[in-house]
């Protein structure tokens, strides 16, 4: 996942948004799979409580690892034990208007994959997960687009990045 937008909502988003249980460890490895427990969603961080948050929309999820923060950009990456958590991003976009969700996933056993936007800038495809997998998905690389569409989608990112180091203070406005 990579979230978009002012790096201030960015930064409070992290703050809000994300809790690791007492233990987790940044470092462990656990047979490459390299990671730590994680909750996220609106309601993750105890410490938000009374900042408008009315109830707890929180998933748990494991291999948890992230990225250093870039201009107007932060990206992790995490699995979760079922289906992706459509129903808490739901409720973090809703609380985070300014921020745009870049989302992807495949099933454990190629099943389906999905991907998209919680909060879609102009042009954006909104998030889905039920799509196939595309039969060249693991040699070529990986896109889960078809390259004309992945081509637009990179220039869209492109716009958001700039946009980003642009605005004054890291200000993103959509």
């Amino acid at each position: 996942m990579t979230v978009y937008g002012p790096d201030a909502e960015i930064e409070r988003f992290r703050r809000t948004c994300l809790s690791f249980p007492e233990g987790s460890d940044p470092d462990a490895d656990f047979d490459g799979w390299n990671g730590r427990e994680a909750e996220i969603g609106v309601g993750a961080a105890r410490r938000e409580e009374g900042l408008g948050f009315p109830e707890r929309a929180v998933v748990d999820v494991s291999n948890y690892r992230e990225e250093e923060p870039g201009p107007g950009s932060w990206s992790f990456r995490f699995d979760t034990r079922h289906s992706f958590p459509e129903r808490e991003l739901d409720r973090i976009a809703s609380s985070f208007p300014s921020l745009h969700f870049e989302c992807e996933c495949i099933g454990s056993l190629d099943e389906f994959m999905g991907f998209g936007w919680f909060n879609p800038p102009p042009r954006g495809e909104a998030f889905r997960q039920d799509l196939p997998v595309r039969p060249t998905h693991w040699e070529d690389g990986g896109c889960k687009r078809e390259p004309a569409a992945e081509a637009r989608h990179q220039l869209l990112i492109a716009g958001l990045i700039q946009a980003a180091c642009s605005a004054p203070r890291g200000r993103l406005d959509s």
